[in-house]
């Protein structure tokens, strides 16, 4: 890939579904730093590309650079996936001269080549990883698939292994439930890429637990004085489930025709506060927990080597 004239100071590189869009939020609420407006842009993940996503996810995830760089001001989305350098160096547009650059591409982690290309980019990056339980991640990841009416099946373990027993895999052709919570092979990617001193993991539960030391550490690995009026309560990309069982037919119909693209963003948020509701929440259970800790418990151990510490986490996949 072409080395972009701009690069970012630092990346949040995942992994999917274990905080990163709260830490997204948290960081770009100081004016010390410019965080990316298109949070995951991926344009250093060449291997996870629009033309080898599933149908139903390229439509609901493509749009139009052009039409977005047109506007005066750049607004916050979600994802967008920028695959030329030019487009890239243009989401730095608003950024003022003291401020330090950040992006929170989830699919960093993941990506077989994303760290290579930072490094190539930027060698004085630094790398933040965010962990989860590998379990409750997956839940929360099909809570989400849940919600946007792309599961195959409404029981979460149905869900998981006829995704996990798939022959084509990878991002946005599957939904890779079990795979992107298999973090060793993830991590050691970065650990050969990049010094130590550039690299910081933390745990979500450490994240949830003790919001304030945990941001406040990122902000001294960042260089960046510490605000400290943050709001911890406020959640970010919360689970949210359909008030109707017709909402998920009307979402395959949206992302097959995309007409989402032509309803003002105002009037999709009302939308969606009428048709989302928290209620009633489907839980993960001990049996989930027994059926899955034998695909992630070794990789529970090996990771505790990797980072040299103790994971709550092994307590209840070897119960």
């Amino acid at each position: 890939m072409n080395i972009v004239s701009k690069s970012p100071d630092f990346f949040i590189v995942g992994a999917a579904k274990a905080g990163t869009t709260s830490l997204w939020y948290y960081l770009n609420s100081n004016s010390n730093i410019y965080m990316l407006p298109i949070k995951e842009p991926h344009y250093f993940s060449t291997d996870i590309r629009l033309s080898n996503f599933r149908k139903d996810y390229r439509k609901k995830v493509e749009f139009d650079p052009d039409k977005y760089f047109s506007k005066p001001h750049l607004e916050s989305r979600h994802i967008g996936f920028i695959e030329h350098e030019e487009d890239y160096v243009r989401l730095f547009r608003e950024r003022k001269n003291s401020q330090i650059v950040g992006e929170a591409s989830t699919g960093y982690l993941f990506s077989e080549v994303a760290a290579e290309n930072i490094y190539a980019s930027n060698p004085n990056s630094k790398i933040i990883i965010i962990l989860r339980d590998p379990i409750e991640r997956a839940f929360s990841h099909y809570l989400m698939n849940l919600k946007a009416g792309s599961t195959i099946y409404n029981n979460f373990l149905s869900e998981v292994y006829f995704d996990y027993s798939k022959k084509k895999k990878g991002w946005g052709i599957s939904h890779l439930y079990v795979e992107i919570g298999l973090y060793c092979k993830q991590i050691e990617k970065y650990k050969k890429a990049f010094p130590n001193e550039n690299l910081k993991i933390i745990i979500l539960e450490d994240m949830v637990c003790s919001p304030e030391s945990t941001i406040s550490d990122i902000f001294s690995f960042l260089g960046i004085p510490y605000d400290k009026k943050l709001n911890f309560k406020k959640k970010h990309n919360a689970s949210e489930l359909p008030r109707s069982a017709i909402v998920p037919h009307l979402l395959k119909i949206n992302s097959l025709f995309g007409i989402n693209k032509i309803i003002p963003s105002d009037t999709r948020k009302k939308i969606r506060n009428l048709v989302y509701t928290t209620k009633n929440l489907p839980q993960l259970t001990n049996d989930d927990f027994i059926a899955l800790k034998r695909i992630f418990i070794e990789d529970v151990l090996n990771l505790e080597l990797l980072l040299d510490r103790e994971l709550s986490w092994k307590s209840k996949l070897c119960r």
